[in-house]
């Protein structure tokens, strides 16, 4: 039984049962590798390839040019948690994917005037399942009922909307009955890690009151924050929330922006809340909590990514730069390894980054090929290419002048200027950064010299290793820093 919300293992769970039945997954620890694969395609990947494009639709609603379209949703896919969090089997992405299905439902359900209860009973059952797949959703599902209740244009959805949520609670009821007893009960109060059982026993899943901290740390710290990560979320929101200050006579969908601004607000109003912050709500890829809060809120950053390029010329291309760069840093993170000790402070320059260079990845198709670690740098070439059409210019000025058309080109020179900031950045002691180092080389597909350079006596020939600080490092192999939870 799943500890946290069951959405994903009830997605899965038919997948993988089939593939049993059909002889494709081997018994014990030989079919791990081919069962994970298949219940994150199927409970996760393809779920979320179906709520981008209902996402999609929603931004073509707001008439915005498809080549905007395309770049925030390179961004939002690759540059964000999203893109983490869709590879796991965890439905951290998958409760917000849902929720933008469920907008995208209502948005339907208000423009068919002959199918109104059907669309409305999609989106309160997509809006009730984000519970499912992430508690904490209720949040933002909470802000989506009100929409639908103080918006006059919904109130005929009201009906359709009240029983499709019905029809999800009903489900969560009877799976929380049957795994743990009672419908509010939930697996956290037996997983084996007590401090989890600790934390989030008290008020609703660790809510102790407000932590500026907690706030603080969402938005600017370097290893759970946005703004080292993904800066352009975090500049694209404050874009976002100016466009919608700055248009309040827009009547274009007016209350959805609306919708859109009060979601990721009040999300991370909510996360500041819980304790401890530092544990319980960051990975090494920006904030974990707030991940299924990201879609809605791109959704955001897109509004004002539109506005502000219309009003400044360069806005576009520092965030078009910006973007790439997030690609490149939560892609490399997310390839090496994606929950990293919150002691590296900087997880794309302490370890991804250096150990990627070295050769050093996660076990890969190529690897499988016998290409060894090396067989990730083609999906990196892929990856090269996703950062291309996120930093070229697609619409140049004509008659703007040559420093203009110079800027308008620029969006490559942010992207390098911030990774080669991210680089040479690390507030991290240099022994907790050369201990996470060892103890990724020797979990990972990379190089394997003869004899084992990781033994005492070979402890010189690591590459990450100089000789001036030969004795520094024994001391970390003897007794690794701030790697308890990796």
């Amino acid at each position: 039984y799943p500890a946290k919300a069951p959405g994903t293992a009830l997605l899965g769970t038919p997948a993988i049962g089939l593939a049993d039945a059909l002889g494709l997954v081997a018994e014990g620890t030989k079919g791990e590798a081919r069962s994970t694969w298949l219940l994150r395609l199927w409970g996760v990947i393809l779920p979320m390839l179906l709520c981008f494009l209902a996402w999609v639709s929603i931004l073509r609603r707001f008439r915005l040019s498809e080549e905007l379209i395309s770049r925030v949703l390179l961004a939002t896919a690759l540059g964000t948690g999203v893109y983490s969090y869709s590879m796991m089997y965890v439905g951290h992405a998958l409760a917000g994917g849902v929720l933008v299905a469920a907008i995208w439902a209502l948005m339907n359900a208000r423009e068919k005037s002959s199918e109104k209860t059907r669309w409305s009973a999609l989106g309160g059952f997509l809006a009730g399942t984000a519970v499912l797949f992430e508690y904490h959703a209720v949040v933002a599902v909470l802000c989506l009922g009100l929409w639908v209740v103080l918006d006059r244009e919904n109130w005929r959805l009201i009906p359709g909307f009240a029983f499709g949520g019905l029809v999800a609670l009903a489900i969560h009821c009877i799976v929380h009955m049957k795994c743990f007893g009672s419908p509010l009960q939930t697996g956290h109060f037996y997983l084996m890690t007590e401090h989890n059982r600790t934390h989030q026993s008290s008020g609703f899943l660790g809510i102790t009151g407000f932590h500026l901290g907690s706030l603080r740390d969402h938005l600017f710290d370097p290893y759970m924050g946005f703004f080292f990560i993904m800066p352009w979320v975090l500049l694209g929101w404050l874009a976002g929330i100016w466009a919608i200050l700055q248009n309040r006579r827009e009547q274009l969908n007016r209350s959805l922006r609306w919708l859109m601004f009060a979601i990721p607000l009040v999300y991370l109003f909510f996360v500041s809340l819980l304790y401890p912050w530092e544990i319980m709500n960051g990975w090494s890829v920006g904030p974990r909590y707030l991940v299924p809060a990201t879609m809605p809120l791109t959704l955001l950053v897109a509004l004002g990514w539109q506005e502000a390029e219309k009003r400044w010329w360069w806005a576009g291309r520092l965030l078009s730069g910006l973007a790439a760069a997030s690609v490149v840093m939560v892609i490399s993170i997310s390839t090496i390894f994606p929950s990293l000790s919150d002691k590296l402070r900087n997880p794309f320059g302490d370890l991804a980054w250096p150990m990627l260079t070295e050769g050093f990845s996660a076990p890969n198709l190529g690897s499988l090929m016998g290409l060894g670690s090396y067989g990730i740098w083609p999906f990196f070439l892929l990856i090269g290419f996703v950062v291309f059409l996120l930093v070229r210019d697609g619409r140049p000025e004509r008659g703007g002048g040559l420093l203009k058309n110079v800027l308008l080109q620029s969006a490559f020179a942010i992207t390098l200027a911030w990774l080669f900031f991210m680089v040479n950045w690390s507030p991290t002691k240099t022994h907790v950064k050369q201990s996470g180092q060892l103890w990724l080389a020797k979990t990972s597909e990379g190089p394997a010299p003869s004899p084992d350079c990781f033994s005492l006596e070979n402890w010189c020939s690591f590459r990450c290793v100089s000789s001036s600080v030969v004795s520094d490092r024994v001391k970390a192999l003897r007794k690794p820093v701030g790697l308890e939870r990796a």
